[in-house]
């Protein structure tokens, strides 16, 4: 009897199976992730292709119209294929982007920095403060009102939001209801719910790093009247400056050379006068800068013999009129959009309260330009807000011996 020999049938095994089947996972797994980044890319690069579209067309009605368009107006206005709207990544959103809420019915007169002044970016609602981050590679597409197109992936490399004459109103459009607004890095300085009185907050420092005396007694020692009066950057134009080019962190400061002719007549820059000090406009790590906003009792910069300068952005949701504690080493003044309301007039030793000041604080965002003058002791300067016809400080008082403010207040060091 012979045996037949049948042939082996080909196939595979099962350990070889498992093999094939663990390289296309390992090759999946690289080459997936590389498919998404290309998509998420291609639909940021559409997107920055749609906001260039839209920014062009604003800048054509601008044009025309010597303003921008209304903020309920503004995406009819422009005409344009309803596609242009929809960003590629959030394509639940009829209108994917945002109009900066402070542009509408601005004039284009009005702007002075356009290159820094954000004109639309990604966002939830069709005016706005704020982008929406989470869009494309955690970052977001920004237009600017020069044009330019850009990625961004946190908020101050984006620009400014402020544009026109103090104070700033901005309107965010939610469905067909506007809502006056700040920007969401102004910070709530009431203390809670009740009372509605501002925590304390100091602003003290000279500008940029560095430190010095910065003034020279000249001829002999001038009154405190002259050292009070010291004018290094030109109040009346720094108090009047539009929100574009208000100051904000990092922006030059005022050079030695446009300060000496502002100087009294028998002060003068110390030729051992430290630049760098000059430098920028700062938010400070300790005692250095401008913008320092402390919240505590006492706030020692350590800057003898100086008139310094600071900046805040006080916001408020409505029109009302407040008292604004102030206590100050050793001298100095205030102006709210442009107009003084305050001066010492006189010098002190040590921190004290120097008035209660009252006025009324309109309703947006207004610009407070702030000069300390000092004597060789460092300087100091607090403030604190409540509300009108306070007689009393609340510091180690009966609460009920001051005004509560009708609405909460914030601040923030940059616009």
């Amino acid at each position: 009897m012979s045996t037949v020999l049948r042939p082996r049938q080909a196939g595979f095994t099962l350990i070889e199976l498992l093999v094939v089947i663990a390289i296309i996972a390992v090759l999946a797994s690289i080459l997936f992730p590389v498919f998404s980044a290309a998509k998420a890319k291609a639909n940021q690069t559409k997107c920055m292709s749609h906001i260039r579209q839209i920014t062009l067309a604003l800048e054509v009605y601008v044009q025309d119209h010597e303003k921008y368009p209304e903020a309920g107006q503004w995406t009819y206005v422009l005409d344009l294929p309803k596609e242009i709207w929809k960003c590629p990544s959030k394509d639940d959103l009829d209108i994917g982007y945002g109009l900066n809420a402070f542009l509408p019915d601005t004039r284009a007169g009005v702007i002075t920095r356009p290159s820094e002044v954000i004109a639309m970016c990604d966002a939830l609602t069709p005016t706005t403060l704020s982008m929406d981050y989470k869009r494309h590679n955690n970052g977001a597409v920004v237009a600017h009102l020069d044009s330019s197109v850009t990625w961004v992936k946190k908020g101050q490399d984006a620009g400014r939001w402020g544009v026109g004459k103090f104070p700033i109103v901005a309107k965010v459009l939610f469905g067909d209801q506007v809502s006056v607004e700040a920007p969401d890095y102004f910070v709530d300085h009431t203390n809670d719910l009740t009372d509605f009185v501002t925590k304390e907050f100091c602003i003290c420092g000279p500008y940029g790093d560095g430190n010095g005396d910065g003034v020279k007694q000249v001829s002999g020692s001038p009154s405190l009247p002259e050292l009070l009066n010291v004018d290094y950057i030109g109040e009346g134009s720094y108090a009047t400056l539009n929100a574009d080019e208000s100051p904000c962190p990092g922006d030059p400061a005022p050079s030695v050379a446009s300060m000496s002719p502002l100087l009294p007549t028998d002060t003068a820059l110390d030729p051992a006068f430290p630049v760098s000090i000059y430098k920028h406009w700062t938010i400070p790590a300790n005692s250095e800068g401008v913008y320092k906003m402390q919240e505590q009792q006492f706030y020692n910069a350590k800057f003898p013999n100086r008139t310094t300068y600071a900046v805040t952005y006080v916001y408020s949701p409505v029109t009302q009129k407040v008292a604004m504690e102030w206590y100050v080493d050793d001298g100095g003044a205030i102006w709210l959009n442009g107009t003084q309301i305050a001066t010492s007039g006189t010098m002190n030793t040590g921190i004290k309260p120097m008035a209660l000041v009252n006025f009324t604080l309109p309703q947006g965002i207004s610009y407070m330009l702030i000069r300390n003058t000092n004597l060789p002791e460092g300087m100091k300067f607090k403030l604190r807000f409540m509300g009108a016809g306070s007689n009393q400080f609340p510091t180690g008082s009966d609460p009920a011996a001051y005004n509560p403010l009708v609405a909460p207040i914030s601040v923030s060091a940059r616009l």
